[in-house]
């Protein structure tokens, strides 16, 4: 099996990008003991198709180094499967199937950065990810993190930031009368240090019209389902048309 990362380790990401829960799954799927070839700084420019299913992924480095130690900037790689994990960058189902669509009941907008110094949500358990609903507003999060740092953010949908943007005069002024608006976190701008920048993203909620089609298969979400179907067919159990309808 051969990973292509666009990025370098080690990488900023968001917290909840995988939570302890994946673990066990990623236990059963053999992940620790299988093994893969990793090429980090390598960015999926498109995949080749041959007989109605992904047959080649065509890849180039992000620094002129295809991260095999070949020198190269880019090239070619076949295979029998192909297991899309690209998430937000939607290689198959954005880019080339074009099959995903935002869903219209989260079009959000949220906003955050990570504290030092920040007293100890009151009343909470030691590490425990606290939620804050602002009616109206959206909600907020609050979670501790390893170094010390307190994650602070919130999601409003993007019509109500929007607005709020506009009568307060931008993200900042939003973000810290959010912050304000909770007891539990209003020390945050004056008794704590703001130590990262604050990020913004929007859009991040989406569907694709397939999950799976000849040769493919979009994860994580059905990460465990594609894994037992690759298996599957590559044993000669049952045809990978029949695994597909299933």
């Amino acid at each position: 099996m051969t990973l292509l990362e666009r990025e370098r380790f080690p990488r900023y990401r968001i917290g909840e990008s995988l939570l302890p829960s994946p673990l066990p799954v990623l236990d059963l799927l053999g992940a620790r003991e299988a093994g893969a070839v990793v090429r980090e700084g390598v960015s999926v420019r498109g995949i080749t198709f041959g007989e109605g299913r992904p047959a080649e992924a065509v890849y180039a480095s992000r620094d002129g180094d295809r991260g095999d130690g070949s020198g190269t900037d880019g090239g070619r790689i076949a295979f029998g499967h192909l297991v899309d994990a690209s998430g937000r960058a939607g290689v198959l189902a954005a880019r080339q199937l074009r099959t995903r669509r935002f869903h219209d009941v989260f079009r959000n907008v949220a906003t955050w950065g990570d504290w030092r110094g920040a007293a100890p949500v009151a009343a909470a358990p030691g590490g425990a990810i606290c939620v804050f609903s602002l009616p109206g507003h959206g909600w907020l999060w609050a979670i501790p993190l390893h170094d010390g740092t307190l994650s602070a953010g919130l999601v409003a949908d993007k019509h109500s930031f929007s607005a709020a943007r506009q009568a307060l005069g931008g993200t900042d002024a939003v973000y810290a009368s959010r912050l304000r608006a909770v007891p539990a976190l209003r020390g945050l701008p004056g008794g704590a240090e703001l130590v990262s920048p604050l990020r913004v993203e929007s859009d991040y909620s989406y569907t694709a019209e397939r999950f799976r089609g000849p040769g493919y298969y979009l994860a994580v979400h059905s990460g465990l389902l594609a894994a037992a179907a690759i298996a599957t067919v590559r044993r000669g159990e049952a045809a990978e048309a029949a695994v597909q309808a299933t």
